[in-house]
């Protein structure tokens, strides 16, 4: 029977795994996310840095199989045995990264690299910054805060703390 698991990729491997996979054709779920306010390739970076999920029947292919495509370090295991994800929890995954996706894409319309920003709230309300990046794995921005002598410090805050 076809159940998710958790695979372990090698550091840096996500995509390069996912890839593998697909060509062993073995459903797989990467999920990205928007990196640098770009949703090109290049501005892609996995939500869960060093897994992805793959959807296999484990009691006829064998968990060997897994373990030996290029990228891969295995399936994550809890007491010696494959931890399953349900179906459920995918799809509440899937859809809620097509929130964060959205979201992302619409604090990254309104923001751009060097766009000076207001700080409204928290330990640096009412501070002026200049915009770096979005940070949407933790929904967080970069910025560059001006201190004396027109010297900056780069500095991250929640994205809900600047003024709309």
């Amino acid at each position: 029977m076809l159940h998710w698991y958790v695979m372990h990729a090698k550091p840096q491997k996500e995509l390069f795994l996912f890839k593998q996979l697909n060509l062993n054709q073995i459903e797989s779920y990467l999920p990205l996310a928007m990196y640098n306010g770009h949703f090109n390739l290049g501005g892609m970076k996995p939500f869960f840095p060093g897994y992805l999920f793959v959807r296999v029947d484990i009691a006829t292919s064998g968990i060997s199989q897994l373990l030996w495509i290029p990228g891969s370090k295995g399936i994550v295991c809890f007491g010696g045995e494959p931890a399953s994800v349900s179906d459920g929890f995918i799809l509440q995954l899937k859809t809620k990264m097509g929130s964060i996706d959205a979201e992302a894409g619409s604090r990254m319309q309104r923001y751009h690299d060097g766009d000076p920003v207001t700080i409204s709230s928290g330990p640096f309300e009412g501070f002026q910054a200049v915009f770096n990046e979005y940070l949407p794995a933790q929904d967080r921005v970069r910025l560059l805060l001006k201190t004396i002598a027109d010297s900056c410090i780069r500095l991250e805050v929640p994205a809900g703390q600047l003024a709309a």
